[in-house]
């Protein structure tokens, strides 16, 4: 993911007041599903965020950004990686194989569908949209703006742990 050292360049930055919540949007499945499925069934075991890094550094070239090969995306090379991050194979093997994880991917896009997304990397932070693999000045922009609304919500008597119900999910849309 082009975009990977930017989001972890932002979390050393923002620390708690910043988090990741991810949602695949597959655009390539003859391709993507597979690691697709393999992040889920590694997330099940508490290393999403690794087995996502070693997807990327193992199938893309740094450099060019281009895919090295499709077949490194396969589910015997995704099996390698799981193995790399000591998973208990028996559950990532089960997991791989099983409906939840495809359930999962396939709710989640339907999500992001409606939300209009059309393609990846897609970002909403506090549900405003940002598109595309942007500087980090376009994150952080958009950030710096959420967390003083944030401050000035919670100064005026709205509680923290609730900000984000009550401010972004409560105001947004109601229907899409």
């Amino acid at each position: 993911m082009r975009v990977g050292s930017t989001l972890e360049e932002l979390q050393k930055q923002y620390g708690n007041d910043v988090r990741f919540v991810f949602k695949h949007f597959v655009v390539h499945p003859q391709t993507a599903m597979t690691p697709a499925i393999a992040t889920c069934a590694a997330g099940n075991q508490g290393k999403f965020w690794e087995m996502e890094k070693a997807v990327w550094n193992n199938a893309w070239d740094v450099q060019s950004g281009r895919m090295k090969d499709p077949k490194l995306l396969d589910e015997e090379n995704m099996t390698k990686l799981a193995e790399g991050l000591k998973l208990d194979m028996t559950k990532f093997k089960a997991d791989m194989s099983g409906d939840n994880c495809k359930k999962q991917i396939s709710d989640g896009m339907q999500q992001l569908s409606k939300l209009g997304v059309r393609g990846t990397p897609a970002f909403f932070i506090n549900g405003r949209y940002l598109s595309g693999a942007q500087p980090i000045e376009s994150f952080k922009s958009v950030i710096d703006d959420e967390i003083k609304k944030a401050d000035e919500a919670i100064k005026g008597g709205t509680k923290a742990d609730e900000y984000y119900k009550t401010a972004v999910m409560e105001k947004g849309k109601k229907q899409l």
